[in-house]
């Protein structure tokens, strides 16, 4: 029997491109766009989800079993899930809907998956240098007596271990699916070969482009971006703006993908070089 997939994350571990380029080309489950897994699994607040309502918002074909790809669902990149307890909530809610299905979870290197979530703050607009991004704690005085009150950058987020754990305990060992995203990166075509033959997923594997989607900011672009994101309000309430121009937010991001694109500014910044020893 044909079991559901549920692709939780982890984010910059490549979901984007699967839930781009991979699974709407899986022939054997049908793809539920991200906008439907939103809505049924992250919207409602703690004390009014509804099972019920959450599987008619999902819409599921019928016969087919399901892939589900949102990486949210393992918690917020810059938020630490808030202390962990939105990633254990979700977990609970995916398994009232779905409760044979299929866990896959992608872990990256910590340093590397460290380094992705502080340019992809930058990328959403934060102005904070690495330390105030990581240890806002010795910054604000609300953020080291009382860390539940705001959503922050959590170090905890990245222990795999305990929410792969969480799973298992939830689905069983034999099905929860954990995967290396440098296996990935190493050798894409034999990664998928792999991956759809122990998932049981139909795939087209030659029409699969295995280019990258995302492209990271050089360490120039990342200190032009901290200057230019001074100028939006936009990106969270963990930065500083000096003032707020209105459609800068959106003209920012285009120039600075295009910036980062062209490769004339460097490579994306090793762990080391971007955050420090």
């Amino acid at each position: 029997m044909t079991r559901a997939i549920v692709h939780i994350g982890y984010h910059k571990t490549a979901t984007t491109w699967f839930q781009r380029s991979v699974y709407p080309r899986v022939s054997s489950h049908a793809y539920v766009p991200r906008e439907r897994v939103n809505r049924a699994f992250l919207e409602a607040s703690a004390f009014h989800f509804d099972p019920a309502k959450s599987r008619e918002l999902l819409a599921l074909a019928p016969g087919v079993a399901p892939i589900l790809c949102e990486e949210a669902l393992s918690g917020t990149l810059l938020g630490g899930g808030f202390m962990g307890f939105q990633s254990a909530q979700i977990a609970h809610r995916i398994r009232a809907l779905l409760p044979d299905a299929r866990i896959v979870i992608f872990v990256r290197s910590q340093p590397e998956v460290i380094a992705a979530s502080y340019l992809q703050y930058v990328r959403s607009g934060g102005t904070y240098a690495p330390h105030r991004f990581l240890w806002s704690s010795d910054y604000s005085r609300a953020d080291a007596v009382a860390p539940r009150r705001e959503a922050r950058f959590s170090f905890d987020h990245f222990d795999y271990d305990r929410l792969i754990a969480h799973y298992i305990a939830l689905f069983g060992a034999h099905s929860v699916f954990t995967y290396a995203y440098e296996d990935l990166v190493r050798d894409g075509r034999a990664f998928l070969e792999r991956f759809a033959k122990e998932l049981e997923l139909e795939i087209d594997l030659p029409t699969i482009s295995m280019a990258r989607r995302n492209v990271s900011y050089s360490l120039a672009v990342c200190q032009l971006a901290r200057v230019l994101n001074r100028f939006t309000a936009h990106g969270g309430d963990d930065k500083r703006y000096w003032l707020h121009v209105p459609h800068w937010y959106k003209a920012r991001k285009k120039l600075l993908e295009a910036l980062g694109r062209s490769g004339m500014f460097g490579s994306r910044p090793t762990p080391e070089r971007l955050l420090g020893e």
